[in-house]
C-alpha cells in the first residue's frame, strides 16, 4: 500500500507488515489526519473518539466518587500550585520585576489549574459538569493563596506590620482566585466541548483565558513592585 505523504507510519505501531496492510492494532493513532480511510483498528477496539464516547455515555460516578474527585482536584491543583511557585523561588531570579511580570506570573496561573487541564485533556468525564470544573479552580486558588500568605508572613517577610498581613489575605488572596476564575472559564469551555461532542477536551480552548489571567497577574505584581520601589 502506498504511504501517504506527511503519515504517521513511522509510528511504532505501524512499522513492518502492519504498515503495508488495512489492519492496524490496538493501540495506534486513528485519529491523525495521515491515515487513509481505508485502515481500520484492529477488530473489537474501536477509534480513540469511539472509546471517548462510551467513557462518555456510561459514567454513573455516584455523589461519594464524584465528591473524592472534586476535592481531590482541588488538593492537587493547590499543591502543585505551591510546588511551582517554590521551583520558581529555587531558581533565584536576581531581577525583581524580570520574575514578578514575566516568570511568577506564567508558573502560578499555570501551575494552580494544571491538574484540572491535564485531567480535561485526557478524561474530561471525570468532572460532573462546567461549574464543578469552575469551583475546582476557584478553591484551586483559594488553597494556593492561603499556603503563600502563611508562606510570606511567617518565613520571607520578618515582622510582618498589620497592614502587610491585611494587604496579603485580602488583595492577593483575591487576585490568585480571581486569576484561577478567568482560567476556570477556558477550562469550563473545554467541558462543555468535550460533552457535546463525546470526546476529549481540546486544550487550545483555554489559551485565551490563561493569557488573560497571566497578563492581570503580570499587571498587578509590576504595580506592587513599582509601589515598593516608590515607597524606597
Amino acid at each position: 500500500m502506498k504511504r501517504p505523504p506527511d503519515s504517521v507510519y513511522d509510528e511504532p505501531a505501524l512499522q513492518g507488515e502492519v504498515a503495508d496492510s488495512l489492519h492496524g492494532t490496538r493501540d495506534e493513532v486513528w485519529e491523525e489526519p495521515g491515515l487513509p480511510g481505508t485502515v481500520l483498528p484492529a477488530e473489537g477496539s474501536g477509534t480513540f473518539r469511539d472509546v471517548a464516547k462510551r467513557h462518555w455515555e456510561g459514567r454513573t460516578a455516584g455523589a461519594g466518587r464524584q465528591a473524592l474527585l472534586f476535592f481531590g482536584a482541588v488538593l492537587l491543583s493547590g499543591v502543585f500550585g505551591m510546588a511551582c511557585t517554590l521551583l520558581k523561588e529555587a531558581m533565584e531570579i536576581r531581577t525583581a520585576l524580570l520574575s514578578a511580570v514575566c516568570f511568577a506570573p506564567v508558573i502560578e496561573e499555570i501551575g494552580k489549574t494544571f491538574i484540572v487541564l491535564l485531567t480535561l485533556e485526557r478524561k474530561p468525564w471525570f468532572f460532573s459538569g462546567r461549574g464543578a470544573v469552575l469551583a475546582v479552580c476557584l478553591l484551586s486558588g483559594l488553597l494556593f493563596a492561603t499556603g503563600e500568605n502563611l508562606l510570606y508572613l511567617n518565613v520571607y517577610i520578618a515582622n510582618p506590620s498589620p497592614g502587610v498581613v491585611l494587604w496579603r489575605w485580602t488583595a492577593c488572596t483575591f487576585l490568585h482566585v480571581f486569576c484561577c476564575g478567568l482560567s476556570g472559564l477556558g477550562l469550563a469551555k473545554i467541558w462543555r466541548e468535550a460533552a457535546e461532542k463525546k470526546t476529549c477536551g481540546r486544550v487550545e480552548t483555554a489559551y485565551p483565558w490563561y493569557l488573560a489571567a497571566i497578563l492581570v497577574h503580570g499587571l498587578y505584581n509590576a504595580g506592587a513592585v513599582l509601589f515598593e520601589v516608590w515607597q524606597k
